[in-house]
């Protein structure tokens, strides 16, 4: 998976060893979840992000996340203001079903993009602008999110 994201987002010169070390960080953070916001930012910094985050919902509420220091508070915000039941590009990046990372205009065209209200209201606002994620659903009917975001250009 970590390497599926490190030559989706265009650094295949990224060392061999590089990417292997991102792996095995991936499998730690498994048992040590502690490890996640460091290797959320890894991952960012390798594909030129701001910051990474991994949350677990219903698509109703966020009982469970983690995120990058670097972007711990926008997230923050993001699950306080309950943006899980505002966004569409959660919704959206699930209900397409695709196995493997997807971007916003992977699920919304140029006009939504620029009218959705997530991005509107909230992204653009603190610097963010693109992103790319993907899911995992788990058998509990929730779904894992993972998600890179980068700066508004």
């Amino acid at each position: 998976m970590a390497c599926e994201i490190l030559v989706a987002k265009g650094s295949v010169g990224v060392p061999l060893d590089s990417h292997q070390r991102l792996v095995d960080k991936i499998y730690e953070a498994a048992f040590v979840p502690e490890m996640w916001p460091e290797l959320l930012q890894d991952i960012a910094d390798t594909v030129d992000s701001v910051g990474g985050t991994v949350f677990v919902t219903d698509l109703s509420r966020v009982p469970r996340w983690t995120s990058s220091h670097s972007i711990q508070g926008v997230l923050q915000e993001w699950v306080a203001d309950d943006w899980i039941t505002k966004n569409q590009r959660t919704h959206r990046m699930v209900a397409l079903g695709h196995a493997g990372f997807v971007t916003a205009s992977d699920v919304f065209s140029a006009e939504e993009l620029a009218a959705d209200r997530e991005h509107e209201e909230f992204l653009r606002p603190r610097g963010l602008g693109s992103s790319t994620g993907t899911f995992i659903p788990m058998p509990t009917g929730e779904v894992v999110v993972y998600s890179l975001e980068r700066a508004l250009h």
